[in-house]
């Protein structure tokens, strides 16, 4: 493939519209043009041109300036690192230029705010237009256009609002007059608008600030102080003009992440009484357009490109090497073998010609520092493996990893089915056996079954969408394929909220099955929850010192592999997969079905490398610093793919606490996080936190110190959450280099927390410009390569 060939393929798409749209080209020249771009800081219209004719195909130009990695001599082939480089470049040399060209109205005082460029592009206000004393009227027009642009069949309701104030000269318009009016858009345009998306607001809400609001005269143009009606806002109801002052400090652009009003001025009488300048009413008004999703909606419809095919052939292809790995065993001490097809637990499990049969065998033995157990290839082992100190813990034979299942059985026996209901075209079956918790049903390895799930009030269960009204199974399981395991019978005897089945409890399982007995319709039917009290914390927990190498972890309804707090803990080469969806807490206030960590890596000095986590229901690999009287981090998490997981690597800490040491997450690739199984909305709760929701990496939901999290040289692709979530103060920010960031346009590439506004401020993807200014102003990667698919 030429040198030029390669460029063209995986530079994204997009660089080739911003380019088009930046200046007018000399398309008709077809002569090629000669000589280097010059790019030295600042950029003018030939390096533009040279550029575009470049990617376009009828041009040519030197990459000596891209400083590529390895090249003296030109080549016809670049490597990764090159097209790293040559992205980098082509987004910079964009970005400068179009900085410089930003033109705006000189009635706009030259300005180059964002804000005002976005309000002219999506025409609330005409850039050749501008109104140095602010009108009512001028305001009513500006606001009819954003009606008009956000949803014009409400127009004519909400210009019979306020007719005086449409038609009025006056230019003495207050801030709180603009509130009051925006207010009113908002109201006219519905519960899309008039929900507030602020994260943080219990803390605006006071008795001194609604006596404050109400010393602000009412303008006599929005009718007489008789029209100050409740408004329900936040759960508790105000005047109008209370609800107007709050909203504008509640409702967010999703495009800037600043308030409707200055956040800074919460509080303050006279910024009320203040004249409102035309171009801080634009704002507001262009930020209320831009606090709706449907402002920036997202599509998920991607036709897959070169670019995407070439990117998820190569790590389809990394996938099957770490399934494919062989075993390089190394001990010390005694090896012991397990098999499930010839094994016997009476056996002394010293050759692969005597093993033991069990995992609870293996968990029981009496094991040395330096010893190892190995699985035989192709067996399955279902229970819970319980390690001892120093002991390393793999493989042997040929074949397939073995399967250590958290599920007790294969539910594909039909006996093992009865007919429980049948009504209506539904069919609902109870099982033969009672299980512990289960969080999620999987088909053939491929299909899967979403709970539904009940609260328990302390004497009974009750609906979960409708507390007053009692659980009914028959009424619940609205969907086929959806389930519904029971709470144990012992529950009325439990104090609650109760936290964990910390005991061997169990419950009743129902599945709605339409087309038959469902071990008719499948062959495999795996149950993600725990066979027995101890694989609750797990399928595999873990001891200080150990090695757990090319393993398959499957089906579990809390964690897959858990390091319990233990120090020098290797997890490699491993297949961790379909974990989770326990209750985690069935109290009536506190349910948040959100458990399901694929890799709990708790602890001192640990390693995560080489592994393939995919579809759970938490963290692919989640990392939690929580006890005072030890060491925490020095923990490396590299080489991973994290795939179709609620979200990606998790990195918490306990205020309280300090993690000690470094955290390094490097080479990774984490993709479609919050997009599997585990998203379906069956599976959620209404208390789902955005924390947990789609990210790549997430840092909490706190701020804590740390001596160091380097994330660095990871692929991100694609995710329904944000890319990188952080409410860390700037102080004790995650330090980002070398990521590569790939995203649907008008997704989140971040969620972060400013303190000094008190707000979640989300970053999205609007353009290649926007998205190269997040990378390196507010990520602060500035070796970032990045691109948006369309």
């Amino acid at each position: 493939m030429s040198f030029k060939k390669l460029v063209n393929k995986l530079l994204p798409v997009i660089l080739c519209v911003v380019l088009v749209s930046s200046l007018a080209c000399c398309n008709e020249e077809k002569a090629v043009l000669q000589g280097d771009i010059d790019y030295s800081g600042k950029v003018d219209e030939n390096d533009i041109i040279l550029l575009q004719k470049y990617i376009a195909g009828s041009g040519t130009f030197s990459y000596r300036q891209f400083d590529l990695a390895d090249v003296s001599e030109p080549r016809e082939t670049l490597n990764m690192l090159d097209v790293i480089k040559l992205q980098q470049f082509a987004g910079k040399l964009i970005a400068d230029f179009s900085q410089e060209n930003k033109k705006v109205s000189t009635h706009l005082n030259n300005s180059s705010d964002d804000e005002i460029l976005r309000a002219i592009s999506i025409n609330i206000i005409d850039k050749s237009k501008y109104i140095d004393s602010l009108k009512f009227s001028e305001m009513f027009n500006i606001l009819d256009n954003a009606v008009m642009v956000i949803d014009k069949t409400k127009l004519s309701d909400f210009k019979d609002l306020y007719p005086a104030a449409r038609i009025s000269d006056d230019t003495n318009v207050t801030v709180f007059d603009a509130m009051v009016s925006v207010f009113a858009v908002a109201e006219i345009l519905g519960n899309e608008y008039t929900e507030i998306n602020k994260v943080e607001f219990d803390k605006m809400f006071s008795p001194e600030i609604n006596d404050m609001v109400n010393t602000v005269p009412w303008n006599p143009l929005f009718g007489e102080n008789g029209n100050l009606r409740d408004i329900s806002l936040c759960g508790g109801t105000y005047k109008i003009n209370i609800a107007a002052y709050y909203y504008s400090f509640l409702r967010i652009s999703l495009d800037s992440s600043n308030t409707l009003f200055d956040r800074s001025k919460f509080g303050d009488i006279d910024f009320l009484t203040q004249k409102i300048s035309y171009t801080d009413f634009v704002k507001a008004v262009t930020r209320l357009h831009d606090s709706s999703e449907s402002a920036f909606p997202v599509s998920y419809d991607h036709i897959m490109d070169n670019n995407d095919k070439d990117y998820l052939t190569g790590l389809n292809s990394y996938i099957t090497s770490i399934r494919e790995n062989g075993d390089n065993i190394f001990c010390s001490g005694k090896i012991y073998y397990v098999s499930s097809i010839k094994g016997n637990d009476d056996n002394d499990g010293l050759s692969p010609y005597s093993p033991w049969a069990t995992l609870e065998k293996a968990s029981s033995a009496k094991l040395e520092p330096g010893d190892g157990v190995l699985f035989e290839r192709g067996c399955t082992f279902r229970g819970h493996l319980k390690c001892a100190k120093g002991v390393l813990y793999s493989s042997y034979g040929r074949g397939d990893k073995p399967n250590i299942y958290g599920s007790p059985q294969n539910g594909g026996i039909a006996n093992d089915w009865k007919l429980w209901y049948d009504k209506d075209n539904k069919k609902i079956w109870k099982y033969a056996y009672k299980l512990q918790d289960c969080g999620g049903i999987v088909f053939d390895a491929k299909d899967y079954a979403v709970r539904v799930c009940s609260y328990w009030n302390g004497k009974k269960e009750v609906s979960v969408n409708n507390p007053e009204q009692d659980f009914s199974i028959i009424n619940e399981l609205n969907n086929n394929l959806n389930f519904y395991c029971g709470l144990p019978e012992e529950i009325d005897k439990m104090k609650t909220p109760f936290t964990s089945y910390d005991t061997d409890m169990s419950g009743d399982l129902y599945l709605r099955c339409d087309f038959g007995n469902p071990a008719a319709v499948y062959s495999s039917i795996e149950f993600q929850c725990s066979s027995h009290p101890d694989s609750y914390d797990g399928i595999i927990t873990c001891a200080d010192n150990v090695t757990i190498n090319n393993l398959c972890v499957m089906y579990g309804n809390t964690v897959g592999i858990n390091t319990k707090v233990s120090d020098n803990v290797t997890v490699k080469n491993c297949i961790v997969s379909c974990i989770g969806g326990s209750s985690g807490k069935i109290g009536y206030n506190d349910y948040i079905p959100v458990c399901g960590e694929g890799i709990k890596a708790d602890g001192y000095n640990n390693t995560i490398s080489s592994n393939y986590v995919l579809q759970c229901f938490g963290g692919g690999v989640t990392y939690t610093a929580h006890k005072l009287d030890k060491l925490n981090g020095r923990l490396v998490i590299d080489n991973n793919v994290i795939d179709r997981c609620m979200s990606g690597i998790v990195i918490d800490c306990d205020k309280k606490v300090k993690i000690d040491d470094t955290v390094s997450v490097n080479n990774n690739d984490i993709i479609f996080s919050g997009m599997g199984w585990s998203s379906d909305l069956g599976h959620r709760s209404d208390k789902q936190n955005d924390a947990l929701s789609g990210n790549s990496v997430t840092t909490g939901e706190t701020d804590f110190s740390h001596n160091g999290i380097y994330v660095e040289n990871n692929r991100f692709y694609i995710s329904s959450g944000s890319i990188i979530y952080s409410k860390l103060k700037h102080e004790n920010f995650i330090t980002l280099t070398g990521n590569m960031y790939m995203l649907y346009k008008n997704a989140a590439v971040a969620s972060i927390m400013d303190y000094e506004e008190d707000i979640l401020k989300k970053y999205r993807a609007l353009s290649n410009d926007k998205l190269l200014n997040i990378c390196n102003d507010t990520l602060e990667d500035m070796q970032a390569s990045f691109g948006i698919l369309d």
